[in-house]
């Protein structure tokens, strides 16, 4: 019991994950506040909803075009890096927070 009490009182840092089935999650952004991280989760998650859908196969050929332009300008402003455009979703891990130490000079 005493031991739970001492992990709640350490400092925590809370690190927004991307996550893909059957991967390990991949490290995004750490944040030392909890409400940060879901705030930058909510982001990317939206962030994910907005990506420009394909059009229909019967579409003008300018047409895909335009959204193949479009998705190419999404990718690059994705505020998680271009490597969270797959992520199937976002999580977030809390670890304690372990300032470094100094060494003495």
């Amino acid at each position: 019991m005493s031991e739970q009490k001492e992990t709640a009182e350490q400092p925590q840092c809370y690190l927004v994950t991307i996550e893909v089935d059957y991967e390990q999650p991949e490290f995004i952004k750490g944040f030392g506040c909890q409400a940060d991280a879901e705030a930058f989760r909510s982001e990317l998650e939206a962030y994910q909803r907005a990506k420009p859908d394909w059009p229909d196969t019967a579409a003008p050929q300018n047409e895909w075009v335009r959204v193949e332009e479009a998705r190419e300008a999404w990718m690059n402003a994705h505020p998680g890096g271009r490597s969270a455009i797959g992520a199937e979703r976002f999580g977030i891990i809390t670890v304690p927070f372990v300032p470094a130490v100094e060494s003495p000079q």
